[in-house]
Parts: structure tokens; sequence; C-alpha cells
């Protein structure tokens, strides 16, 4: 019967550490896609913004599409 508790304090405590490393991980991966869509979205506020800028220019037409 000791053994089993043993065991199932050891499994905790392995839990107990393995779970923030888990977590910690997988925030990063979060972070970092979340860093890809903001420039994502700053590139297409740049875009949107030129359009907006320049179409009525005679001379900065976009393309036909």
């Amino acid at each position: 019967m000791m053994m089993v508790v043993a065991f199932a304090i050891a499994a905790v405590a392995i839990c107990w550490v393995v779970f923030p490393l888990i977590v910690v991980s997988k925030f990063n991966e979060l972070l970092k896609v979340d860093r890809e869509i903001l420039n994502a979205q700053r590139e297409i506020a740049k875009a949107l913004q030129w359009m907006v800028n320049n179409w009525k220019n005679g001379g900065s037409k976009p393309p036909p599409v």
C-alpha cells in the first residue's frame, strides 16, 4: 500500500514540475503567432493607407485587376 501512495505522490510531483514547463512553452508559441499577426496587420494597414492616399493621384493608380 505504501508503494502505491509513494508512486502517486511521485506522479503528482512530476506533473507539478512538467505542467508549468508545457504551459510556458505553448504560451511562447502563442506570443510568436501573435507577433506575426500584428506584423501582418501593420503591413495591411500600410497598404490600405497607401491606396487611400494615392487613389486620386493620376500617376499612382493601382494596376488593373
